[in-house]
């Protein structure tokens, strides 16, 4: 979750491979690397069109089981995740996706590239204005390339960016993620959980070592997440929907070496364990951003969190924002999943 990656048309290995995001090649691409990205499209087009949909729904309580098997089909198995949620016993039900839209935040996606997300069932958010502060993406890292530390952004910079995947912007991350929650269904390689929903991205304007706190710029998120969210609930009406967000990483601090149950190093991280560590953390941030309490009631925001912005999007609709919890080893959740009561119906706090 919290390495900074990028990917790359490979001609030897025929498939999209991941770079360092710090010796990415600049400029556009060469016309033979764009020849094979448009064969390998019009490949994987000809694939889907003589591909047929194996699995079959149970009709009865009797057929459960034959179904849930049909499904259980190669391309199934290659993610463990899926028989880890037993996906195939939704999917043997009648439970795949179709007729939902789902929101994904993160680092953009090869939309249409990528042959597992291509087709009418992916298409993007923007995020258009000026960001409202200064600060940094990635405020604990540096770009020897470029002397500058954290890819600083300034107040009234522009902004204009959608879900599509940016060169020198983002990373694998979004590809990997729009694609464990909805990827083709096609008979080749892996598919997402709900391969027949439709897919939106939206777009952190970063890579996944985007910093969730207290960091980024409220005017940004509060645009992206905004048009996120319109175009979901647009899409789905009363029902409602969810954003996802799997990306970022939290504040670091001196490692203590320090290790977790599974052997990770945990010791470099801020602690949220009890909860007066989960209180200092919060109230670091508030320090930075003010609170829920700093709102002003004529509805104009002053100094808050980028995270606030991502409740701000959601807090009037049905819709839920689903936040990772850091992945960290921790037994309290990192900042952002950690909001006060009043946003529990529009926030999950996952993994």
């Amino acid at each position: 979750m919290n390495r900074v990656y990028k990917t790359k048309w490979s001609a030897a290995h025929q498939q999209y491979v991941v770079t360092d995001e710090h010796h990415a090649t600049k400029g556009k691409a060469a016309k033979s690397t764009l020849a094979i990205a448009v064969a390998s499209i019009m490949m994987a087009t000809g694939a889907q069109a003589a591909y047929m949909e194996p699995g079959f729904v149970a009709e009865n309580s009797t057929q459960v089981t034959e179904a849930q098997k049909s499904f259980e089909t190669s391309e199934y198995q290659k993610d463990w995740g899926l028989t880890a949620m037993h996906a195939s016993k939704a999917y043997a039900l009648g439970f795949n996706g179709k007729g939902v839209t789902v929101g994904v935040m993160d680092s953009g996606a090869l939309l249409n590239i990528h042959p597992d997300l291509t087709g009418d069932r992916f298409s993007v958010s923007s995020a258009k204005g000026e960001y409202g502060s200064v600060g940094n993406r990635y405020p604990q890292a540096v770009d020897k390339d470029k002397g500058t530390v954290g890819n600083p952004f300034n107040k009234d910079e522009e902004f204009d960016i959608d879900g599509n995947w940016k060169e020198g912007v983002n990373d694998s991350h979004g590809t990997h993620v729009t694609g464990t929650v909805g990827g083709n269904r096609d008979g080749s390689e892996f598919h997402g959980v709900a391969w027949g929903s439709n897919i939106i991205v939206g777009n952190t304007g970063a890579t996944d070592d985007n910093n969730y706190g207290p960091f980024q710029d409220y005017q940004y998120f509060k645009a992206a997440w905004g048009d996120l969210a319109d175009k979901v609930a647009k899409a789905n009406g009363e029902r409602g929907g969810v954003i996802n967000n799997s990306w970022g990483t939290n504040t670091r601090v001196v490692d203590q070496k320090d290790k977790g149950h599974d052997g990770y190093n945990t010791g470099v991280h801020l602690n949220v364990n009890t909860e007066a560590e989960t209180d200092y953390e919060f109230m670091l941030f508030a320090k930075r951003y003010g609170s829920f309490d700093t709102v002003p009631n004529n509805g104009i925001v002053d100094n808050n969190s980028f995270v606030y912005a991502a409740y701000e999007a959601v807090k009037d609709r049905n819709i839920v924002q689903i936040m990772t919890t850091g992945n960290r080893d921790m037994k309290n959740p990192y900042y952002r999943a950690l909001y006060p009561l009043e946003s529990v119906r529009n926030f999950v706090s996952m993994g």
